[in-house]
């Protein structure tokens, strides 16, 4: 098996196995205008094939196989010819869109392959050359040192076959034994089995053992696993299966041509035996993986995609212009992908994370979640597979068959050598339920203090009391999710409530409806100070007074089976109460109370506030405070996610103030400055744990979108009217002097001078205090970087107004 390269001058001989003549002719043509360095001869059949090349007749580097021959399939005569280790390279010639056919011909030894599309005759040339320099390789693989134990007591074949190896395969080195006992002692000395390669035996043997008598005792006396191939007369195929039954890994008949094959069945079967070797090895590692895939803490499962894929690329190439779109349009095929995405196993945290321990295994994603309530988020995971990829990341809300709902942040990978067909996928899934829910209640919680807010406005800047229950009206529907609700004013002059505002998709609310307080339950709750109070509406309730048993009713009549009743109360003064008419209980979350009773608290203020406007404005006050209370509560809680050094915040916000009014900002300002301060790193809620966490640099990607949380901070903060003026710092403390900050790149000036200060004291702060991944810098060594970093990161009077501030004007540093 000597390398059979040819010179760039040497033809290169191809056998063509094409039954269609035309084809054939055509193809002969292209090749001697195109390459005339490439010889073609052609056969029409398999069995011709085979017996030009099995007793070559003729020699050939390249063989060319049509996909559709007459006598058999165009695969079937790749195997064989893999099968026989003849020394060619294999060209797989198929239609257009059989590419199934290409993956089972690589799969079966091919060398290359060619599609009959136009230009496919251009292309020949250059996939021959292609083919032929792979099976080179290929043979350079193989062609290492072999060290083969010959069994043959006939001297005239021990010397033809060993002068045929040392002329045309000299890697071979042979050591020769006459008799099947000598060649167990040479395999059982305890220093020689690793020097032995191959066996290579004949099957008649002196001494009393033959060839299959020395197989059985090699492989189950002595077990041990040295490649072994048999050399038989011809018309002995029974004792070659026999043999191979045995553990023999290959035969060679003693045919006019069989020493021209020796070199090729000695290398495969030393490869053969090693592959075999590899593969137990690789099964001890996947019992290996397997048990800590089990009893991993993440979530895990093990997907087969290839069905998916094979039909996501049929549908590409059925002529669909826009993939996405048709999946979008025909969600019923996104289904049937559902139901093909099989689970091939589920670790222990996985099933219990989709509660199904001690239940029957789901075989597909169809079967362990809910495809009709979220196919619209598997159709982006559908593009990927189809687009080729081999491994994908998404956030994402899986919903079981019960409806029960997780969030999930979710990583898959296809298994090396699964790449292409995605047959074996591990997917990684952790469950975010909790940090989304973190978020999601952040996020509530703004739109509630917005919704605080617009209230607060009413109170403070209009007097009119009907426009300021239509703003707490119209928040309580919105934030609560309400569908029907009435205002009831209470007049302590003479104990009376009375309907003076209400909504409820055309419900008859009986507004201006008088009646004494004493005569309903909401006027006795009002009275007694309760704080909510709730009560089934039916026919013979007493849940209203008689002269509203029409709205009763109709109230009925519509649906509504619960009245919750709120009292409106400002410290100990009764100012009305607040009816809401729900079709189900109310909800049992607590923070859905308390907001509710927050704007029933606000909505006693606004009453009073028509009559004592002074203890408004105070109230209005104490509200901000607790505005300001909850920015640092988030501030907190930022810190803490960012593993930021406790007490940060307060000390960079503490020396800006001061830093602040040295520079001449009013206190009005100073206001918007601290909370801006308080709020510089809100963007970071929007950058996901696993670059906001990473212990270790980030890449390229990763910055990209670190660097986007003072737009996420923008994005947060601008719509919320009353944080607006603080947005100097969260969305600019990032820019720089020079120009090279982000995110819209200011310079200079154009930087609000809040951001121009906070970026020292921020970097100041950052520099000179312990972190966990560093010690705390020196002052002198914080200050040389200030200094050094003038007219380049930080405003130079910016720098110049710290120093003054902290007495480090005349300190050495930089």
């Amino acid at each position: 098996m000597n390398d059979p390269a040819t010179s760039p001058h040497e033809p290169l001989q191809v056998l063509y196995v094409e039954d269609n003549p035309q084809d054939a002719d055509l193809t002969a043509r292209a090749l001697r205008k195109l390459a005339a360095h490439i010889r073609m001869s052609t056969v029409a059949t398999q069995k011709q094939a085979l017996e030009l090349l099995y007793e070559q007749r003729q020699p050939f580097q390249v063989v060319l196989i049509d996909r559709n021959l007459g006598d058999g399939d165009g695969l079937s005569l790749l195997v064989k010819l893999r099968s026989l280790n003849l020394p060619v390279a294999i060209v797989m010639v198929t239609g257009s869109g059989d590419e199934e056919t290409v993956i089972a011909a690589l799969k079966s030894g091919a060398d290359d392959y060619i599609i009959k599309r136009d230009d496919y005759l251009e292309r020949l040339p250059a996939v021959i050359e292609s083919a032929w320099q792979h099976y080179r390789q290929q043979v350079i693989r193989y062609n290492r040192p072999l060290r083969v134990l010959y069994v043959e007591h006939q001297p005239a074949d021990i010397d033809l076959t060993r002068r045929y190896l040392e002329k045309h395969a000299p890697y071979i080195t042979l050591e020769v034994v006459t008799t099947a006992q000598q060649a167990l002692r040479t395999l059982t000395e305890e220093s020689r089995p690793a020097e032995v390669d191959v066996l290579l035996m004949d099957y008649n043997l002196p001494g009393g053992m033959n060839a299959l008598e020395l197989i059985k005792e090699i492989r189950e006396v002595h077990r041990l696993s040295v490649p072994i191939v048999l050399v038989t007369g011809q018309g002995d195929e029974m004792i070659a299966l026999q043999a191979l039954r045995l553990g023999a890994q290959d035969y060679i008949p003693k045919t006019d041509h069989y020493l021209a094959r020796l070199p090729y069945a000695l290398a495969d079967a030393y490869h053969r035996a090693r592959l075999e070797q590899e593969h137990d090895a690789l099964r001890s590692s996947e019992e290996r993986f397997r048990a800590l895939f089990m009893d991993s803490p993440v979530a895990m499962l093990e997907q087969d995609f290839s069905q998916v894929k094979r039909e996501l690329l049929a549908l590409k190439q059925s002529g669909i212009p826009d993939l996405e779109t048709y999946l979008l349009d025909n969600p019923q095929v996104v289904l049937d992908l559902f139901d093909k995405s099989y689970v091939l196993f589920l670790n222990r945290a996985a099933r219990r994370l989709y509660q199904v321990e001690g239940k029957a295994l789901p075989r597909s994603l169809g079967e362990l979640l809910n495809g009709w309530a979220q196919w619209r988020h598997f159709v982006n995971e559908l593009l990927q597979i189809a687009s080729g990829q081999a491994h994908f990341q998404r956030e994402t809300e899986d919903i079981l068959p019960d409806g029960r709902k997780i969030a999930v942040n979710l990583h898959w990978n296809a298994l090396a050598g699964y790449e292409e067909t995605l047959e074996r996928v591990i997917v990684a899934i952790e469950d975010i339920t909790e940090r989304k829910q973190s978020a999601e209640r952040i996020e509530r919680q703004l739109h509630q203090l917005e919704a605080l807010r617009k209230m607060d406005d009413a109170i403070s800047s209009n007097l009119d009391l009907n426009e300021t229950l239509q703003v707490l009206i119209y928040q309580m529907r919105s934030q609560l999710n309400l569908e029907a609700l009435a205002v009831l004013l209470y007049d302590p002059g003479d104990g009376s409530l009375t309907y003076t505002a209400g909504e409820g998709n055309g419900l008859p609310i009986p507004l201006g409806l008088r009646f004494h307080a004493g005569q309903s339950l909401a006027g006795q709750l009002l009275q007694e100070n309760r704080s909510l109070f709730l009560c089934e509406i039916k026919e013979d309730c007493n849940c209203f007074v008689p002269q509203v048993c029409e709205f009763s009713r109709q109230l009925r009549q519509a649906g509504f089976q619960t009245l919750l009743v709120i009292p409106l109360i400002t410290k100990t003064n009764p100012q009305g109460v607040i009816e809401i008419y729900l079709r189900a209980s109310p909800p049992v979350d607590r923070e859905w109370q308390r907001f509710l009773e927050m704007l029933a608290g606000q909505a006693a203020i606004a009453i009073e506030n028509a009559r004592l406007y002074e203890d408004a404005r105070r109230s209005n006050q104490e509200l901000l405070q607790a505005y300001d209370a909850t920015i640092e509560g988030w501030t907190r809680a930022i810190d803490l996610r960012d593993k930021e050094t406790e007490g940060h915040t307060q000390r960079v916000v503490e020396l800006v103030l001061r830093l602040g009014r040295q520079a001449g900002m009013s206190e009005e300002l100073l206001v918007h400055v601290r909370r801006g301060a308080l709020l510089h790193d809100i963007g970071k809620l929007g950058i996901p744990d696993a670059i906001l966490l990473k212990p270790g640099p980030l890449t390229e990607e990763e910055w990209v979108i670190m660097r986007r949380h003072p737009l996420y901070a923008y994005e947060m903060l601008s719509p919320i009217e009353y944080l607006r003026p603080a947005l100097d710092i969260p969305y600019c403390h990032h820019e720089k002097w020079d120009g090279t900050g982000y995110p819209r790149g200011l310079k200079g000036e154009q930087i609000p001078l809040a951001a121009r200060i906070f970026a020292v004291v921020d970097v100041w702060d950052a520099l000179t205090s312990d972190r966990p991944y560093r010690p705390a810098w020196s002052k002198e060594e914080a200050l040389a970087y200030l200094k050094e970093q003038q007219g380049k990161h930080f405003d130079p009077q910016a720098v110049k107004l710290f120093l003054k501030e902290m007495g480090l004007e005349d300190t050495p540093g930089g």
